[in-house]
């Protein structure tokens, strides 16, 4: 299976596409942004910038129609549809020009992306980001004290609240590629009890933010920077290990998800 960072690597050709095509966000502020999984923490993002809300897909039946709603989804499809078809003042951020939701959509922008494994979303992301901040990540490199803190069987990721949607996004990409248990906390949420037991069998990796409880590896850059970063160690990783393929057509099948 293709790792991770070889799609990081894809993520600069993005940026030329989106700055060529003139891609532009349509006016979300004030908007209730809504995604699930790695969506979810993008919809946050999101909402920070724009002065919104943000729900997961499951909670649109106790919201009015009568929101002004972004959905974010990079296939356009599986819970997505539901969410369209519940609003009539949507805009869907999309990756997929066929995406199923679209005809349900009020307005539709679909970003470019490279086409991935379906749980990836390295590329379709790192462009709905590029959008948010316009800004150019550094190139991204390999990082032997950030593979060391990858490396252990559990990982605490402890962030900025402004970084906190892409430490959750480090944490869940660590548990669909290497079945390991990863954890996100927020610098304050960090202090309400996680660490009354020290242990050095975990790693810690700090994101734009002090932790004086350990002695955590450190990262600090725009959000681009950072996950392409994470994102490419990751890749890393997984090109070390060479760990079993995730069997995610069982989820769609289990589901019965459209991509």
């Amino acid at each position: 299976m293709t790792s991770l960072n070889s799609y990081v690597n894809k993520i600069p050709n993005i940026i030329d596409k989106i700055d060529q095509e003139g891609i532009e966000l349509p006016d979300i502020e004030g908007s209730a942004f809504i995604g699930n999984g790695n969506a979810f923490h993008i919809a946050r993002l999101y909402a920070m910038k724009y002065n919104g809300t943000v729900y997961r897909a499951e909670e649109v039946l106790r919201l009015p129609k009568w929101l002004k709603v972004c959905m974010i989804s990079a296939s356009g499809g599986k819970d997505s549809i539901n969410v369209c078809k519940h609003f009539p003042n949507l805009t869907l951020l999309t990756c997929n020009k066929d995406a199923p939701s679209k005809e349900y959509a009020s307005k539709t922008i679909v970003i470019p992306a490279e086409k991935e494994p379906p749980f990836y979303n390295v590329t379709t992301y790192a462009g709905m980001i590029y959008l948010l901040e316009r800004q150019h990540p550094k190139i991204s490199s390999k990082d032997d004290l950030l593979l060391k803190e990858l490396n252990y069987n559990s990982i605490i990721f402890i962030a900025s609240l402004k970084t906190h949607p892409i430490a959750s996004m480090a944490a869940l990409k660590m548990r669909e590629i290497f079945g390991k248990m990863a954890l996100s906390l927020t610098r304050e949420e960090a202090y309400h009890g996680w660490f009354l037991h020290p242990t050095k069998k975990e790693g810690m990796i700090t994101i734009d933010t002090e932790f004086e409880l350990n002695k955590p590896y450190n990262m600090s850059g725009n959000l681009l920077d950072l996950m392409s970063q994470l994102y490419y160690n990751i890749g890393i990783l997984q090109e070390m290990i060479n760990p079993n393929k995730p069997d995610y057509q069982r989820i769609l099948d289990l589901r019965n998800w459209k991509l």
